[in-house]
């Protein structure tokens, strides 16, 4: 072996270590940011319950304003997330959460707990705007989003396995949150930077090799995210009425509608490893139509079915179908702009629209009834469907005319 090789050989080794450091970071600035608090939202309010005796109504709004305000948080810290040295927000972040979670496991009395956790769910969403707008760091944004979707779903899952072995109470379930943040401060060092890093130190500057700033896409960024938005709310809606579909339109069992939810969660996790593997070698396009066309089909067969089998197996390819299509939303978002700022905002409304289902959900189908509702859910999904493949196209002219633009002018 040459001089010249071995010094490729561990270029490429070191830019491979690189991309795995990064993408672990993000998926544990992910899981901190995004998936515990609704992972272990039933643990929290069934702590609250039977340790300072709040009831149902208190603790479910508590947990969804702290969902609320770890999805509106982000969008005020877009800026500074978009900027390099993001680790320094992500750090901080986190190193607050760990703090309010830490403060609310011995806190004593329901207010305490309320103002603790509502500052770790706003440093969770600062947290949430680094660690979002570092995918658009990766040249492949399907494959980094799902990447970072896989093993935040796989940490959290295994977090909350942890919780069921420890006794109930504030101070197992929140510590345990506060340890967790804690030590994921401690490796914020090794997410991917945004551009214009002064110091090249290789590990924290961005790894993304063509990433190019599309400045004209404003208003795609501010459509997708309404498109975002709008998703987040419909496909919840199901996600929080699929009990009362299940269970009192099928008749479904209720130990059997657990065994569909844990077999579509392991489901939708393959899906997501799968997607992650395909990267950008599906094209970006027919993958969006595939996926958001599965879902639509199988959100209507959820609100329409009598059959039990035809509720689980339909329940099950749903939820495959809308975490996988959730990486394509977030990779779409993750290529307007390389500094990250649209996935930022893409990632904030998808957030906030899945806070506000459950309630937005219950009003429709006291209105509407859950079959007019499942006809509404998937003409929704069609219309956003629709919204992004136009953004998708746009968005992949526009940047291979940059591309042609500076291959010429260099």
């Amino acid at each position: 072996m040459t001089a010249r090789t071995e010094s490729f050989t561990a270029v490429e080794k070191g830019r491979v270590t690189a991309r795995f450091a990064s993408l672990t970071t993000v998926s544990l600035v992910a899981t901190a940011a995004v998936q515990l608090v609704p992972f272990v939202s039933p643990v929290i309010m069934s702590s609250l319950r039977e340790e300072l005796g709040v009831s149902p109504v208190a603790a479910s709004t508590l947990v969804t304003a702290m969902l609320l305000c770890s999805a509106v948080t982000p969008t005020l810290f877009v800026g500074r997330a978009a900027r390099p040295r993001r680790y320094r927000l992500a750090g901080s972040g986190l190193a607050l959460a760990c703090v309010g979670f830490g403060s609310a496991a011995f806190a004593p009395n329901f207010v305490t707990v309320v103002i603790a956790t509502v500052l770790a769910a706003v440093c969770a969403g600062a947290t949430n705007a680094a660690g979002s707008a570092a995918v658009a760091a990766f040249d492949d944004g399907e494959r980094a989003a799902g990447v970072v979707s896989a093993g935040a779903n796989l940490l959290a899952a295994v977090l909350l396995g942890v919780l069921t072995f420890l006794d109930s109470g504030l101070l197992p379930v929140f510590g345990a949150l506060a340890v967790f943040n804690g030590c994921c401060a401690l490796l914020t060092w090794w997410l991917p930077d945004a551009p214009g890093t002064a110091e090249d130190d290789g590990a924290r500057t961005s790894v993304r090799r063509g990433g190019l700033a599309s400045s004209g896409l404003r208003a795609s960024g501010v459509v997708l995210t309404c498109c975002a938005f709008l998703w987040g709310v419909t496909q919840d809606v199901l996600l929080s009425l699929s009990g009362d579909i299940g269970i009192g339109r099928t008749g479904i069992g209720g130990n059997t509608f657990e065994v569909v939810l844990s077999v579509a969660r392991v489901a939708s996790i393959v899906g997501i490893v799968l997607a992650a593997l395909a990267g950008s070698r599906v094209r970006r396009v027919p993958a969006l139509v595939a996926v958001f066309l599965v879902d639509a089909a199988m959100q209507l067969v959820v609100f329409t079915t009598g059959s039990p089998l035809w509720f689980a197996v339909s329940l099950v390819c749903w939820n495959v179908a809308y975490t996988v299509g959730l990486i394509y939303v977030f990779a779409l978002g993750a290529s307007l702009d390389v500094a990250g700022r649209w996935v930022v905002m893409v990632t904030s409304g998808w957030m906030l629209g899945t806070s506000l289902a459950p309630v937005v959900g219950r009003v429709l189908a006291e209105r509407l009834g859950f079959v007019a509702l499942g006809g509404f859910v998937s003409a929704c999904c069609v219309a956003v469907l629709i919204v992004l493949c136009v953004i998708a196209r746009r968005a992949a002219r526009q940047q291979a005319g940059q591309a042609v633009a500076s291959r010429e002018g260099g």
